[in-house]
């Protein structure tokens, strides 16, 4: 979840991916169904990243937020969402970057080919697990964390290739190396149980 001012300031495309300043990298942008409009300002910005590469998932802003230069700023938002929306009702290709003006994010990564970048599954029906990744220097670290208020067992398929995996408890600080685990060129999978 990133504000406009993070697009606006911090925000560049390499190599199909939105790079922040921090560090972190994603490979769409959702805008979420129930924004309407936006400042030219932002609006100017997401058509430069769209053309630099980016893939943008939402729909087409209908209407400007500005006060100052109204008459200028309405000309440059509709000129930048044009840009990028069309017609507002196709997936297009804008510059290097995609637009998809609806769908869910699952069919536009898909249509991007990305794969999943973690798959986790819970022994239970209604389990819930969500996960962060963060790439370190020679290592990947996952987090990953129970919404259910129960202990849950996890099978989790990280996207690393050939990875031999460590478990880290957040609140005992120990380290445990699963025995059984499962490696292929692509992905490390492994079964753990979380409180």
């Amino acid at each position: 979840l990133v504000n406009a001012e993070v697009l606006l300031t911090r925000a560049k495309v390499k190599d199909g991916q939105i790079m922040l300043t921090n560090g972190a990298r994603y490979r769409l942008l959702v805008i979420p169904q129930d924004i309407a409009s936006m400042t030219p300002r932002l609006a100017t910005k997401v058509r430069e990243l769209v053309e630099a590469g980016m893939a943008v998932l939402g729909p087409k802003p209908g209407h400007p937020m500005t006060l100052t230069g109204k008459a200028d700023g309405d000309a440059g938002f509709h000129a930048a969402v044009d840009a990028v929306w069309g017609d507002g009702k196709t997936v297009r290709k804008v510059g290097a970057g995609r637009v998809f003006p609806g769908g869910t994010v699952g069919d536009a990564l898909a249509a991007l080919r990305v794969e999943p970048d973690a798959d986790c599954r819970t022994a239970s029906r209604d389990g819930q697990v969500v996960w962060l990744h963060r790439k370190l220097a020679g290592s990947d670290l996952y987090f990953i964390a129970n919404r259910q208020r129960r202990a849950e067992r996890v099978t989790c398929a990280f996207r690393v290739g050939s990875a031999a995996p460590s478990l880290w408890d957040a609140e005992t600080g120990s380290v445990t190396r699963p025995v059984l685990y499962r490696t292929a060129r692509d992905s490390t999978e492994v079964t753990f149980d979380l409180s």
